[in-house]
């Protein structure tokens, strides 16, 4: 890649990019990729003169005096050191250069975009050399993985938490997921997860269903968890609470169980008719009939953090009604109310959904950043994942 290549940086910075890479290649890769390097970069907060002139921010009334500026500074800067994960990215078939800080992509190089209002951003890759530059002397010098090993702060570590050990410190989380439950519910709860984890009860079906009887499931959750309308028909409340995509489900005569067989193993019974309760891509909760040789039996789906009371309602309920219904995620959801359940700390600057690559060998789909509040404490609970080491090239 040389200096004529098209980017919208400026060739101070074509420059400087050149040198961080090939610094970079001084270092060993990240294990089975190729061209992606990780380091920890660390940087001091620095003078509070480089926050902000004290003068402009008084003439601007954002502070009223010098006391109130070294507070803000603080608050904007509390810590007199800080940690960067730098992951940088050099991809040799379409020529791109990526670097990321902190999980998010900082710089992106592309031999096609056009050179039209080049930035300027020299300084700021000049840091990352030197830094990258300090880290190459730390390795020699074999210093490198002690430090990081034995100063990262907990914030930017990735690991878990049992359930329990979060609510020793957050009771309220506690009461915010089982509170609704008596502890007959919770028992019965534990019991129907135990029996299905046992395979009891699965061969258990029924001889057929209509649209009218999937919706009269439905109302059965939408009654356990109290939602409104109630005075509705099963069917209207489906409407008023669903996704709203049914593909023609609502159209079917709610009494003809031939044409719900029909409907329900053609291609138009696609996912979104079975999203009862509507969320986001993770957070709704799923009701899907299935169909095989012995006849009809309900799969329940909804196991995010937010959605799980609902979903143990409305598998009580139906369980309750004598229906045959299979919990997805029933370890876990059991696990979660026993308060044994491993919820995974994912690194700042990582927004804590879908992190499960984080956490290879192990089945954990709850996610969470370390919070602020009890941040010492918690970090002592948590089981932490061994740092990677980092090695020059031999």
């Amino acid at each position: 890649m040389g200096a004529e290549r098209n980017t919208s940086y400026d060739s101070e910075t074509y420059r400087l990019l050149d040198q961080l890479f090939q610094k970079l290649d001084l270092i060993e890769q990240r294990p089975n990729s190729d061209g992606i390097w990780d380091l920890w970069l660390q940087a001091d907060r620095g003078p509070i003169e480089a926050f902000g002139s004290f003068k402009e921010m008084q003439e601007d009334e954002e502070v009223s005096s010098y006391e109130e500026y070294v507070e803000l500074w603080k608050e904007s800067y509390p810590d007199e050191h800080y940690w960067y994960s730098f992951t940088a990215v050099r991809h040799s078939d379409n020529e791109y250069r990526g670097v990321f800080l902190r999980h998010r992509q900082v710089i992106s190089q592309f031999s096609t975009v056009s050179e039209d209002y080049p930035m300027d951003i020299h300084e700021f890759v000049k840091w990352l050399v030197d830094a990258v530059d300090e880290c190459i002397a730390k390795l020699k010098a074999g210093t490198y993985n002690r430090e990081v090993a034995e100063n990262l702060p907990p914030q930017h570590r990735t690991g878990y938490i049992l359930q329990r050990d979060f609510w020793s410190l957050f009771p309220e989380c506690k009461d915010e997921l089982l509170g609704g439950f008596t502890p007959e519910e919770l028992s019965a709860f534990t019991a129907l997860v135990q029996a299905q984890e046992r395979g009891k009860n699965q061969g258990r079906r029924l001889a057929q269903m209509t649209s009218g009887d999937f919706f009269r499931f439905c109302a059965m959750g939408y009654t356990a968890n109290d939602y409104s309308d109630l005075q509705l028909s099963p069917r209207e409340q489906y409407l008023k609470h669903a996704d709203g995509r049914d593909e023609g489900l609502t159209a079917l005569p709610e009494d003809d169980p031939v044409s719900f067989s029909e409907w329900l193993n053609s291609s138009r019974g696609g996912v979104h008719p079975w999203e009862i309760c509507r969320g986001g891509n993770s957070t709704h909760i799923d009701l899907f009939p299935r169909q095989d040789e012995k006849g009809y039996f309900l799969v329940l789906d909804g196991d995010s953090w937010g959605r799980t009371a609902e979903t143990i309602k409305i598998f009580l309920a139906l369980s309750k009604a004598g229906i045959p219904v299979v919990l997805r995620e029933d370890k876990t959801l059991g696990d979660r109310v026993a308060g044994i359940e491993k919820m995974g700390i994912v690194p700042e600057g990582v927004f804590p959904r879908y992190c499960h690559s984080f956490f290879p060998g192990e089945h954990i789909i709850d996610f969470t950043n370390l919070p602020l509040e009890h941040r010492e404490e918690l970090s002592k609970l948590c089981v932490w994942q061994p740092i990677p080491e980092i090695r020059l090239v031999d």
